[in-house]
């Protein structure tokens, strides 16, 4: 997916969505949202309502979506959080043109607040400028987990064995570490709440104060 597809202003044809708390965190599906529901809590925030695109493709209509929706007025910040895939200055720049199009407050850069009512905060995850994905926090956050010198070693083993590596590798690692986990089958945001991705670990940092400067 380029970068440009990000931002596609097509035409809302969905609901405006329903809108039950003060501060909204758009990211792209339900995996995040469940993260976010867990860091949240984890951080004693109530006032959090995560919400998906389902999809990058979807961040402009659903901007506009929200903009629509019951309660919107109440709202005091937004956060959006995309991954950064293989070009993570490429995607920040599309979030902006979502956000433009929008009508919403512009940030030049990541983790700056900008505008009031609603204030907006852009996160590009891994974050530093990185190229990759929400998956490569959370095996940040596991590199020293004994398990996941099995989980390097497997892919060393198909490797060896001749089978061509997975397209998107961070991912392919996260289910073959969750599944070394007691509920191997739980997906990466549901396995937030069992506490198999360790929120308050340094890996976490971007997104811990992204929910704090929305707070703020």
């Amino acid at each position: 997916m380029t970068a440009d597809t990000a931002g596609d202003p097509s035409t809302p044809t969905q609901q405006p969505e329903s809108i039950s708390h003060p501060i909204l965190v758009v990211v792209e599906g339900k995996e995040e949202v469940a993260l976010f529901d867990a860091l949240a809590k984890h951080m004693g925030l109530s006032d959090i309502q995560p919400t998906d695109t389902g999809g990058k493709v979807g961040l402009a209509a659903k901007l506009e979506l929200l903009r629509r929706g019951s309660g919107f007025e109440r709202v005091r910040a937004i956060g959006v959080v995309q991954d950064a895939d293989r070009d993570h200055q490429g995607r920040f720049k599309s979030v902006c043109g979502a956000l433009r199009r929008a009508r919403l407050p512009v940030p030049t850069c990541e983790l700056e607040p900008v505008g009031e009512h609603p204030r907006v905060v852009v996160l590009i995850v891994p974050g530093e400028g990185r190229p990759g994905a929400l998956e490569d926090i959370c095996l940040e956050a596991v590199q020293n987990e004994p398990a996941m010198a099995c989980v390097e070693s497997f892919f060393q083993c198909l490797k060896g064995a001749g089978v061509p590596a997975p397209r998107e590798l961070s991912k392919a690692k996260t289910r073959v570490f969750l599944a070394s986990r007691p509920k191997p089958d739980l997906a990466l945001g549901v396995a937030c709440a069992e506490g198999y991705w360790p929120l308050k670990g340094k890996a976490f940092d971007d997104l811990r104060k992204l929910l704090s400067l929305l707070c703020a």
